[in-house]
């Protein structure tokens, strides 16, 4: 009797337990899910900021370059045609650093690339010279070759604009900028557990700036590995760039987030089965005490 009993009430038990543990996971899931959407919105937001503001500052850099040059063309020209002038040449750089505080270098060069100051003639480097040579085709072809590079220099960026002399020359006028301030932009806009950094298109995801500053501040290896390309929860092209902007979930807020969901998981559905086998056992004692009062009266009878 009491077996029949028991097995009459051990379905009523794990069904619910069962239905409770599937909706309860599902439940969890849905919420991982919800975490994961929530932070790509927020992802989003920071990597539209931080493209605004790029797009800002290279903006303001090709327009104050092209006001420099306007603005010292003689001297430019005149330098050109008397490179050994020292002064001159001092002059200029002085006027550079005020113009572009923190600028790596500046210089002037042919539309072939071939560098007309002797003395800076030892900085300028391939990367440099091929986007010379870009932007002496179109200067919209060279905007969409900006990336970071290093030749003879710390890591830079070229920010070029064309110059024609009196007698019809064309030579190009380029400053070289060292990327901290957008180190600096993407240091304020990352949000707590993720990464937000710039890496270059097309070339195996080639870290090109950090919050830290260029790739060369790196201490790790300077491409994503695919675990970090799986995390990446936004990503924009920086227009007339070859960089694009990438936000990264860090492994340790994922795993926070899915050990409290699944903590929680675990407190209810504890909590459940505790109830359950509670009832369970005082269904039983009920039983137990019906069964034998039921024998008793039949022994009686």
């Amino acid at each position: 009797m009491m077996r029949i009993s028991f097995r009459k009430y051990i379905v009523f038990i794990f069904i619910p337990i069962i239905a409770i543990a599937a909706l309860l996971y599902y439940v969890a899931s849905n919420n991982v899910e919800q975490f994961f959407e929530h932070e790509t919105e927020l992802a989003v937001t920071s990597i539209n900021s931080a493209d605004t503001l790029i797009q800002q500052y290279l903006i303001g850099l090709r327009r104050n370059v092209g006001h420099f040059a306007s603005n010292y063309q003689d001297d430019l020209q005149q330098l050109v045609d008397k490179p050994d002038d020292s002064k001159l040449h001092q002059k200029i750089r002085d006027s550079v650093d005020m113009y572009f505080p923190g600028a790596a270098t500046f210089t002037i060069a042919d539309s072939q690339g071939k560098v007309l100051l002797d003395d800076v003639d030892t900085l300028i480097g391939k990367g440099c010279r091929e986007n010379i040579r870009l932007f002496s085709i179109s200067s919209q072809q060279s905007d969409a070759q900006l990336r970071i590079h290093s030749d003879r220099l710390n890591y830079h960026f070229d920010i070029m604009h064309e110059m024609r002399t009196t007698d019809g020359r064309v030579m190009v006028f380029f400053v070289s900028f060292e990327p901290q301030d957008i180190a600096n932009y993407i240091s304020n806009l990352q949000l707590p557990g993720h990464q937000l950094l710039i890496i270059k298109k097309n070339a195996d995801s080639l870290i090109e700036v950090t919050e830290q500053g260029a790739r060369v501040k790196l201490e790790r290896d300077k491409n994503l590995i695919p675990s970090e390309l799986e995390r990446v929860l936004a990503k924009k092209d920086v227009t007339n760039t070859l960089w694009q902007l990438i936000d990264i979930i860090d492994k340790g807020r994922i795993s926070q987030a899915k050990s409290i969901v699944f903590r929680d998981f675990g407190i209810i559905f504890s909590s459940f089965v505790l109830g359950t086998l509670l009832a369970f056992i005082t269904i039983m004692k009920h039983e137990r005490l019906r069964f034998h009062a039921e024998s008793r009266l039949d022994k009686t009878a």
